[in-house]
């Protein structure tokens, strides 16, 4: 704090996230007695509290040695189940706030990408940017942006006073694939409804194919669709994800099961060659 001090910034207060087991909370209250007895007056001491906690008489302890709490509602149960539900988190919250004391609730706007063995023990997880260690078993399971907008709207109707704030996790950067887009997250946060929409650019090669671009314009990520090209449509490749199948009439572009699209992204799915000229951009239903 005081090389913070030395530099020119003025820190306002500390958060500490440790995943403390539930049977140790005691000493947890100890801990945190005696490093706010450290801490300059003035300066906020917060947690990350868990949904777990609330099953012990040392929670209150806890609680009593820190200036306020952020309840994680994510990622707390298995790590290849959901990352977030929806009646799940509302319970906790609920719960919580009958504590009596203000807090604020930590939600995710990010996925992760979930490793298991053969007998479905999970034996690894992935949530940075382009970290890949799961190899072919791994699957990505993500927070579903209509998911918490569904929550948000109505732990709003509960006007729950104890609940001061909402905390995202994590922020959008342009290069981060497990993390929604900036526009998801803000129409979230502001509310609104809707679904992703797509459109296919089809663009004319020097060979008489068509590539094929799937494309994300709109505010909402979401699971990349199903391509359904003309029935005069008869040959191709698929590209990006995507594998070639056919449904007994038309050929399809079939996304992997964890395929995604952040708005505003586009991935080229693959190419095919037609009878006749494809329309050169078409809304996907």
């Amino acid at each position: 704090i005081e090389r913070w001090k030395a530099a020119g910034l003025v820190p306002l207060g500390i958060e500490i996230d440790h995943d403390c087991a539930t049977a140790a909370l005691a000493d947890y209250a100890a801990w945190l007695q005696q490093l706010r007895a450290l801490l300059p007056a003035g300066l906020e001491l917060s947690i990350t509290a868990l949904p777990t906690w609330m099953a012990s008489p040392d929670l209150d302890k806890v609680l009593a040695a820190v200036d306020a709490s952020v309840l994680q509602v994510h990622a707390v149960e298995r790590p290849d189940a959901a990352l977030f539900a929806v009646e799940t988190a509302l319970a906790w919250t609920r719960a919580y706030a009958a504590l009596g004391r203000p807090f604020a609730v930590a939600l995710p706007a990010y996925g992760v990408r979930v490793g298991s063995m053969p007998d479905g023990q999970v034996h690894r997880v992935d949530a940075e940017t382009d970290v890949d260690t799961s190899g072919a078993s791994g699957r990505e399971l993500r927070a579903d942006p209509q998911e918490l907008g569904r929550y948000l709207k109505r732990i709003t109707a509960d006007a729950i006073p104890e609940l001061q704030g909402l905390v995202w996790f994590r922020l959008p950067l342009p290069g981060d694939r497990r993390a929604w887009s900036a526009t998801t997250l803000a129409a979230v946060v502001a509310g609104e409804s809707g679904a992703p929409r797509f459109q296919v650019q089809a663009s004319a090669t020097a060979q008489g194919s068509f590539d094929l671009r799937l494309v994300n314009p709109g505010p909402w990520d979401g699971p990349a669709p199903i391509i359904d090209l003309p029935s005069d449509c008869r040959h191709g490749d698929a590209l990006g994800g995507y594998r070639l199948g056919d449904d007994g009439d038309h050929l399809q572009f079939q996304p992997a099961a964890d395929a995604w699209l952040r708005s505003g992204h586009s991935l080229l799915v693959g190419w095919t060659r037609c009878n006749s000229p494809l329309t050169p951009t078409w809304d996907l239903p």
